[in-house]
């Protein structure tokens, strides 16, 4: 359509980078947003189209194209006039099945069709005709021309204009600002000032902050969703605290997804992406206006280790004061400050303050035109592969919007457990010190039982005679730590294990640890003397071993002879039991050699595994396809490593005698 040009101006920073992928990724979801909504009632479609053209008439943003090429700088480019038009279906004569399959189609064919940036104005709406009175409206736009706040003035301005030319009364809105105003204001900031502040800010950032499981990928973006809400107690103390020290709660959740982030990376400093309204109150109407306001700013997480998690909330609620004065300088020039250049960011977090479909559904109830709206959905997609979503009411909500193409799920359901449990330490202690707030959930039998439960039928463990899967190592321990357990193993107990590396010994450390107890690996080359020391030393009171070596031991403890108790094991129940550990019991006993004088057992906790886990999760990407072989001692340490990075992370255990 051709038409004449109104005006042109440069573009807003985010929608510079909007601009940016729009062309670099063609054919990509970033940045198109799709809201439906039903409509039950006497809609007009012809006065609905009649709305969205005021709409057009009214908003400059809303009749812009944008150009790039051949010219210095990119540039909006306001058109004197656009006609609009409704794509109307009719699907009353399909079945219910039938009507839902056109829409979901038209829905996926709509994103998959984009926008063309250059030609068109990126909007289009479509009204489904489902029955006589019922309607789905799809309401598809390309995040460059507003932003959620925009939308929601849009969605309310057209409610009013419909509603007028049902009834044929006069529209009385307000001017409509321009969105000119806002770039006129961009324009006239201090560009050095800004630059010299994102330098000092980001000066000591010279590692990239990662999130554990990521793999970069150029398979494109498939878009999942992990919802999950802390509960109106929980909601409630946190609000509670961040009253209580001055923040807001945007900061208090910043602050404690900072300190999830430097236990993933074992840093003191962190730095991710949050999302700022970018709306100056200096400008006169500027909560009226439409267009994108919003910025993406890096957020800077630092502390030391003995410090308390107040001091870093209060730490980071000033910078955010600073940052402010300085958020609607382009990410890409803040970029540009940093070592990491473009990868100072990969993931962002977002609290939206008044939700869109929130908005909308409010402003669809104070709709006098005997319509029902209801059943809202907005489907967004951004360039990050994670994103981190605060939707804050009664319950706080927490989305975790990302790519399944570059994060399994089940990595995405762990790091919402270890939020849930920081979170936690937090409300109850909130003068924790950094160094004690743990992001561990769960003992090492509990992971394995998680892993049991995802990959049943996988291959867990084999030597040169056996192979168990996920679920039968699970099971034989589930009926070893009960038979022990009923002769007294409970927690605290210490349950020495003489016994060469096999899956036997695999199933045994499992059932001390799932009967409570902790174990205490002996090599059976070990001297008669080494061994009896320990036994003497460690003051074990139970040993699990097998007919040969029970006959040369003098343990006068309770002994479990595996190969006389196979039939009595064996009768056991294979479910789960109930665990009665916590983070800190002991997991194992290891004893040093001794070469420089007697040996000395060292105590591990089930933490201290968990975190050595962990930590080298995010090094080495331990996953199901993971095959590892146990060549060493099982009374070493490297060979706790070899077998919890196998069976924690769904690997496969091979045995070598």
């Amino acid at each position: 359509m051709k038409t004449e040009i109104k005006k042109m101006y440069p573009l807003a920073p985010l929608q510079e980078g909007m601009l940016f992928h729009h062309v670099m990724n063609k054919g990509d979801l970033q940045y198109f947003v799709q809201t439906s909504f039903e409509v039950r009632g006497s809609l007009d479609i012809d006065l609905l189209e009649q709305s969205y053209q005021e709409l057009i008439n009214r908003y400059d943003v809303l009749r812009s194209v944008f150009v790039f090429e051949n010219i210095r700088r990119s540039l909006q480019v306001v058109l004197e006039q656009w006609k609009f038009t409704i794509d109307v279906q009719k699907i009353a004569n399909k079945s219910d099945a039938e009507q839902e399959e056109a829409m979901n189609r038209y829905m996926e064919e709509d994103k998959n069709k984009g926008f063309d940036l250059t030609t068109t104005i990126p909007m289009r709406v479509a009204v489904f005709e489902m029955g006589e009175q019922q309607f789905k409206v799809i309401w598809s736009f390309h995040h460059i021309m507003t932003d959620g706040w925009g939308l929601g003035v849009l969605f309310g301005e057209l409610l009013q204009i419909y509603e007028s030319l049902n009834k044929g009364t006069p529209l009385q809105l307000e001017t409509a600002q321009p969105y000119s105003r806002f770039i006129q204001w961009l324009e006239k900031q201090d560009k050095v000032k800004a630059s010299d502040y994102w330098k000092n800010y980001l000066k000591t950032i010279d590692e990239v902050t990662s999130l554990p499981g990521y793999k970069k990928t150029a398979d494109g973006y498939k878009q999942e969703e992990l919802w999950f809400a802390l509960g109106e107690e929980q909601t409630r103390k946190l609000q509670q605290l961040a009253n209580q020290y001055q923040v807001t709660l945007n900061t208090m959740m910043q602050t404690i997804w900072g300190v999830v982030l430097q236990k993933y990376n074992r840093a003191n400093e962190v730095v991710f992406g949050a999302v700022v309204s970018g709306r100056p109150a200096v400008i006169p109407g500027i909560e009226k206006m439409v267009g994108l306001f919003i910025n993406t700013i890096p957020v800077r997480i630092s502390s030391s280790p003995a410090q308390p998690f107040t001091e870093v909330l209060q730490a980071v609620q000033d910078a955010a004061i600073v940052s402010d004065t300085y958020s609607s300088y382009p990410l890409y020039e803040i970029q540009n400050q940093s070592t990491l250049k473009q990868d100072l960011i990969n993931h962002i977090m977002v609290f939206e303050n008044y939700p869109m479909d929130d908005r909308l559904k409010d402003m669809s109830q104070t709709a006098g035109v005997g319509l029902e709206l209801s059943n809202f959905k907005t489907f967004e997609q951004t360039n990050y592969d994670f994103n981190v979503i605060l939707i804050p009411g009664k319950e706080l909500a927490i989305k975790f919007s990302y790519n399944l193409n570059a994060f399994e799920p089940e990595r995405v359901e762990r790091m919402k457990g270890h939020l849930q449990h920081v979170i936690k330490q937090i409300i109850a202690n909130p003068n924790s010190m950094i160094n004690d707030i743990e992001i561990v959930t769960a003992t090492i039998h509990q992971l394995f039982e998680e892993q049991a439960q995802k990959t049943p039928e996988n291959m867990a463990v084999v030597d040169k005679e056996r192979r168990l899967t996920y679920r039968q190592l699970n099971e034989r321990a589930n009926q070893l730590a009960r038979t022990i357990k009923s002769r007294g193993v409970k927690q605290e107990s210490i349950v020495a294990l003489l016994l060469d590396r096999s899956v036997e010994t695999i199933i045994s450390i499992l059932a001390v640890l799932k009967a409570g107890g902790t174990y205490l690996p002996i090599d059976p080359d070990y001297p008669a003397e080494r061994v009896e020391y320990i036994f003497e030393d460690s003051k074990v009171s139970f040993l699990i071993t097998t007919g040969e070596y029970a006959a040369s031991t003098t343990f006068s403890g309770v002994t479990f002879n595996l190969s006389e108790e196979l039939d009595v094991i064996s009768e056991e129940e294979t479910t789960n039991l109930e665990n009665i550990n916590s983070l800190q019991d002991a997991a194992y006993i290891i004893y040093t050699s001794g070469t420089t004088g007697l040996p000395k057992g060292v105590v591990i906790e089930h933490e201290n595994v968990i975190r050595l886990l962990l930590n080298d999760e995010m090094e080495f990407d331990f996953n199901a396809n993971d095959v590892w072989t146990m060549f060493h001692s099982y009374c070493f340490d490297f060979s706790v490593w070899e077998m919890y990075g196998a069976l924690l992370y769904g690997g496969k255990l091979v045995i070598v005698p």
